[in-house]
């Protein structure tokens, strides 16, 4: 009798011993088991990155194209990059490929790129020839009651070439601009299409031009 309660006891025992040794691994996965659950965020700035449905040009808001191609003139106009190369072949009014540049494409009346080769030009080849670099951005385009745009923008030109830490001149000016008629309506022409799918810059072929130049 006594054999059995000792076989009894025995097993009991084993029976304790291996719930606590399961209960013991338990608590220690429980104290150690992480992970780590991956997911995407993107902050809702980059939401306009998203490539989506491209829009046609008739779907534009009316100031939309007329805005950039503004904005590319007056960036023509004034820009200045170190290099007298670049500065000498825009006076002639084509780019490295012999293609008109975006201000001669624009400009309807001879007087407004002679106006330019004659008081903007030389002074953008002075600059490049020193090495310095302008930098154009628009601050804003209206349009006034008569119908021409006032395009405010603002100039900062760097004299110190390779110089990170020198502090740009700043220059804000005011431009008048005559254009065609209606120039709220920026419409593409067939020449537009032709020359997007042959990967040539189509700017000037939109149905818009620019006929005088103020500045102020």
């Amino acid at each position: 009798m006594k054999k059995y309660g000792l076989m009894f006891f025995m097993f009991f025992m084993l029976i304790c011993m291996l719930g606590l040794l399961f209960f013991t691994g338990a608590i220690y996965d429980a104290e150690n088991k992480s992970g780590i659950q991956t997911f995407f965020f993107e902050p809702g700035t980059k939401s306009a990155n998203r490539i989506s449905v491209p829009v046609s040009a008739d779907d534009m808001p009316d100031n939309f194209l007329r805005d950039m191609i503004i904005a590319r003139f007056v960036h023509e106009y004034f820009y200045v990059i170190p290099s007298k190369e670049n500065a000498e072949k825009r006076l002639t009014f084509t780019d490295y490929n012999g293609k008109r540049t975006a201000l001669r494409g624009l400009a309807l009346h001879e007087s407004v790129y002679k106006n330019w080769a004659e008081n903007i030009g030389p002074e953008i080849v002075k600059l490049a020839s020193e090495n310095a670099m302008r930098t154009v951005s628009i601050v804003d385009i209206s349009e006034s009651e008569s119908g021409h745009l006032i395009v405010k923008y603002q100039l900062k030109t760097w004299m110190q070439p390779n110089d990170v830490l020198a502090e740009p001149q700043i220059t804000d000016g005011v431009m008048f601009l005559s254009v065609t008629r209606n120039p709220i309506q920026v419409q593409q022409t067939q020449e537009v299409l032709n020359r997007l799918r042959t990967g040539v810059d189509p700017v000037s072929a939109f149905n818009f031009g620019i006929l005088d130049v103020r500045l102020n």
